[in-house]
């Protein structure tokens, strides 16, 4: 007698065990198989919803002339992300709403603007973060 494959789907709540024993006729002896229903450590899954406000550097950086910026709003909130040069002056105001529980990644395209050194800052009721980026052309 030939065994091929044997597949076995055990769904039980109670403690179990069970023993197999296999007697092949061709001299590779005895398998036996003993499962004990063992309850294994649970680790609780992590959430994977937000829980504070983060800002991300750009990437790239240096860039030229568009670059990317990722940030996590841990609760539904205002939130306003703007572009400043060195001198303080706002070049550009990229998010400017109400957002909810989330992370987003925004696009800034620089055309027009001259190289140089810049600061984009996300700012909420409670959160103020800036990072700088470089511009170069």
């Amino acid at each position: 007698m030939k065994l091929n494959k044997i597949f076995f789907v055990l769904i039980l709540t109670i403690p179990f065990s069970i023993y197999a024993q296999y007697l092949g006729g061709n001299g590779r002896g005895d398998v036996s198989i003993i499962l004990t229903n063992v309850p294994l450590p649970v680790e609780e899954a992590a959430s994977s919803l937000p829980t504070k406000v983060e800002l991300a550097q750009n990437y790239p950086n240096p860039f030229n002339p568009s670059t990317s910026i990722m940030y996590t709003v841990g609760m539904r909130q205002f939130v306003k992300i703007r572009v400043y040069d060195l001198l303080g002056r706002e070049v550009a105001a990229l998010v400017n709403e109400e957002k909810p529980v989330g992370t987003y990644k925004i696009n800034f395209n620089a055309t027009g603007l001259p190289s140089g050194l810049y600061f984009y800052t996300l700012t909420t009721n409670n959160f103020s973060k800036t990072r700088k980026m470089i511009l170069l052309k």
